[in-house]
């Protein structure tokens, strides 16, 4: 015996005016492919991005010296809850006279080393030029172009009378011009040679000059380290976190972090969006916050900062973005919670399910069912999400839309009657149910 199929045809009004027909009683495992007519219908459509972060205090500020001392008083506490205004820690200053007093004695014997050196300087500078104390004929040269000459050392022999006489530089040097040649005669006060600077000389002046400048700033680091650091109060009201115990008399320097204070009555989330979706975000714009601790209950903030550079994990790029939360209520730091972003929203909009488009040459087309026949029609479209898409051009309000629908039997053998809720879009971009 052949199974029975019964097919019975209802319309029922669903809500935003839509009406779905062809509702199917078939028997159990069967499937049927028909289609579905709705009316396209005005109602109110938006796009959001949803993502989880981290609740975390607004503002919190480190405890820091304002230069290097002793403590002398310290009122922190580990959770201490403070008032702006409230002294936390006084200091004193550390006495270093007798480093002072050694690194002035140093600077000043610098000061002598370095004017002796160039002192040394100019007297070489001035016997760079070698002359003959001797009238007579050249009888012997001693040293060639480039080689280094010591002060005293003989260059060159003069035949004067038949006696001998050595010419000898008073300062060392490089040989850089021979003026004289063997057999050569030369007068008295007669150039033999030139010198070039000593370097070695030169070099230990500019050693000297760095030496000296390192000692003045030791000096003056000292002298900054003398100085009393001002006394840190609580710059808003918030709790203590004690960084480590610091004993009084502890010394510290400018770059100790002696703990922090945080004001947990503000806070922030802070979110990770994907690069695809970022350039969705905007400052300013409505965020909805639902905390995993409290299901159910709604927080309300806006968008108050969006990183201008994203991080890199695993090939993907996520951006901070940092979500102010308007009143946190029983909210806590640390807690996890989502976001979700209102990116763009249309009131009173045609809407249609996304089915019902389609896309042929180019072209976005719905199928409309007339009073003779069915025909398709060119539109425009405007905002959508997982279920709807808005109808800017080519459909009317009350207009019937045809949509394709499989319906499969289960338990309850009326199909197609499902009320379409809204969605919107993840931080990866993809579409999910919501509101």
């Amino acid at each position: 015996m052949k199974k029975k199929v019964i097919i019975i045809t209802a319309s029922v009004l669903v809500a935003g005016g839509i009406v779905i027909a062809g509702y199917n009683l078939l028997n159990q495992d069967q499937a049927v492919e028909q289609e579905h007519t709705i009316v396209a219908a005005k109602g109110d459509i938006q796009v959001n991005i949803t993502a989880t972060g981290v609740v975390e205090a607004t503002t919190v500020d480190n405890i820091v010296p304002s230069a290097s001392g002793k403590i002398k008083e310290n009122f922190l506490e580990d959770g201490k809850a403070v008032k702006k205004g409230d002294l936390l820690v006084t200091f004193e200053a550390e006495d270093f006279g007798q480093d002072l007093a050694q690194q002035e004695a140093n600077l000043e014997k610098q000061k002598i080393d370095l004017a002796s050196l160039e002192t040394a300087l100019r007297k070489s500078n001035n016997h760079l030029i070698v002359h003959s104390k001797y009238t007579g004929s050249v009888k012997d040269i001693l040293v060639s172009v480039g080689d280094s000459v010591q002060e005293g050392q003989t260059v060159a022999v003069v035949d004067q009378n038949g006696e001998a006489k050595e010419v000898k530089v008073k300062t060392s040097g490089v040989v850089s011009v021979l003026n004289i040649e063997t057999g050569n005669w030369i007068k008295d006060d007669g150039i033999v040679l030139s010198l070039e600077a000593n370097q070695d000389l030169k070099n230990q002046i500019a050693k000297q000059k760095l030496d000296i400048e390192s000692t003045k700033k030791s000096i003056t680091d000292l002298n900054e380290r003398q100085q009393v650091p001002e006394s840190i109060y609580a710059p808003f009201d918030g709790e203590v976190t004690v960084a480590e115990e610091t004993a009084v008399g502890s010394a510290i320097n400018i770059n100790s972090v002696l703990g922090k204070i945080t004001n947990f009555s503000e806070f922030k989330l802070a979110l990770s969006i994907d690069e695809l979706d970022i350039p969705k975000v905007k400052l300013g714009q409505k965020v909805e916050i639902s905390a995993n601790a409290y299901p159910g209950e709604k927080f309300y903030g806006e968008i108050i900062k969006i990183d201008s550079q994203g991080k890199s994990t695993n090939g993907v790029s996520t951006f901070g973005v940092e979500v102010s939360i308007k009143d946190p209520k029983q909210l806590k730091a640390g807690m996890t919670a989502t976001a979700k972003i209102l990116v763009s929203k249309q009131d009173n909009a045609i809407l249609v399910p996304v089915e019902a488009v389609k896309t042929k040459s180019g072209k976005k087309v719905v199928a409309i069912q007339t009073n003779e026949a069915s025909k398709e029609v060119d539109v425009t479209t405007g905002l959508n999400n997982e279920n709807y898409i808005e109808i800017v051009s080519g459909v009317k309000e009350g207009e019937k839309v045809i949509l394709p629908v499989t319906s499969i039997q289960t338990d309850n053998p009326i199909f197609g009657g499902q009320k379409h809720k809204g969605s919107e879009l993840n931080s990866s971009g993809k579409s999910q149910g919501g509101n």
